[in-house]
């Protein structure tokens, strides 16, 4: 009886608070459960049974609507967001004797005060506190302020304040690197955000696996429509989690599934790699992990614990893509540089690998969701029916 009420109570809520967006949504899974293995005898008659009570309440609920402007959420069959993760087990710092500093690098610029607000406050809310806080503001001096505020607060192991002459992203980046200071690093770019257990649940997995060279969490991406620059006023529309693949570094060579602000490496690879690539304005990050993860490996956290943002708008989103793509080839120029010494065995690995898990699936993939974004109404429904789908996929694995 629960099951079919609260099924039924979320398509007609969507009825009554939701956008036709969400109305459609709630109906097509609604008609997806009746697809979907029985769970317990009597379940997809039961659906049925309740598709007409619903169908015969849905005018009601819609007659009640008023107009308002506040959001009312849903999220499947839910009403607020839950972490993935939420049952990963780790080891809080202050139950270990030896916490290594670590350093999260922002890179920044002076237009974007508001986003580094936001980026600077998850650090200070991290539930890990050796901390050492390295910005660098590309092109100006005004977070110094601000900087200075959060020094004397002491609230962080140390804060360290680099403002540059414009010189890029990498240039800003691998500044930020050579002035960290901890054992361990980790990056975070002005728009994105850490959940306040980032820190804590990466050194944790790290020190139960010393010999590894990074780990690396679950991230959201976040769709955004920013409504103002400055001040920093944003809608988030989506959460989607698009990455949750276990470390591969023959997947690596061919695309990035590591959003920066994911991963917590040990200081000692840049020391051994260097930094990013100057002739990189975009993909530095992935051309990054490839040099990083040659001759280490990396291992996953499955557990959501920042997130990153990227355009709303299908128009913008399509321009962004555009531009990643355009530095495919020029960071796989730079790959080619690269040399491993392999035998053949593991050569073969990485056929399996690559026949399997890449050109049936990948390839193709890449292609259509460019397509995708740049037709407006269909991106309209892309992400929402790629969750939903997901879910699915999730219900009949059980």
């Amino acid at each position: 009886m629960q099951f079919f009420g609260s099924t039924s109570a979320n398509v007609l809520l969507r009825c009554r608070y939701g956008t036709v967006r969400q109305i459609l949504i709630g109906i097509a899974i609604y008609l997806g459960l009746l697809t979907l293995p029985q769970q317990f005898p009597g379940q997809r008659w039961g659906l049925l049974k309740n598709a007409f009570k619903i169908i015969s309440n849905i005018p009601a609920f819609l007659k009640s609507r008023k107009k308002s402007n506040a959001p009312f959420p849903f999220r499947l069959w839910d009403y607020a967001m839950t972490r993935e993760g939420a049952f990963y087990e780790y080891t809080a710092s202050s139950e270990v004797d030896v916490m290594p500093l670590v350093s999260v690098l922002i890179r920044t610029t002076p237009d974007r005060p508001g986003r580094l607000n936001e980026a600077i406050a998850s650090v200070l809310a991290q539930t890990y506190k050796k901390i050492h806080l390295v910005v660098v503001e590309d092109g100006g001096d005004t977070a110094a302020n601000i900087l200075q505020e959060i020094s004397e607060k002491n609230i962080l192991e140390k804060v360290s304040y680099l403002p540059l002459p414009k010189g890029g992203r990498c240039v800003a980046g691998n500044a930020a690197l050579a002035a960290a200071q901890g054992e361990l690093v980790c990056f975070l770019d002005d728009d994105d955000l850490f959940y306040a257990d980032h820190i804590e649940v990466l050194v944790s997995a790290l020190q139960k696996k010393p010999e590894l060279g990074a780990v690396y969490a679950w991230a959201y991406q976040v769709q955004t429509e920013v409504l103002s620059q400055e001040p920093w006023v944003y809608k988030e529309l989506d959460h989607s989690l698009i990455y949750r693949q276990p470390f591969n570094r023959y997947l690596m060579w061919h695309h990035n599934y590591l959003p920066i602000q994911t991963v917590l490496f040990k200081r000692s690879l840049y020391q051994e790699n260097g930094g990013f690539d100057p002739e990189l304005d975009n993909l530095e990050d992935w051309n990054l992990w490839v040099r990083y993860s040659l001759r280490h490996d990396f291992e996953m956290v499955p557990k959501v614990t920042s997130l990153y943002r990227v355009p709303a708008k299908p128009v913008q989103a399509s321009e962004r893509q555009q531009v990643l793509d355009d530095y495919y080839a020029k960071a796989q120029e730079k790959h080619a540089q690269l040399r491993v010494e392999m035998s053949p065995p593991e050569i073969l690995k990485i056929a399996e690998t690559l026949s399997k898990d890449l050109y049936v699936t990948l390839v193709p993939v890449r292609r259509v969701r460019n397509f995708i974004l740049r037709q407006p109404l269909i991106n309209w429904m892309y992400h929402p029916l790629r969750k939903l789908m997901y879910y699915l996929r999730r219900i009949r694995s059980r």
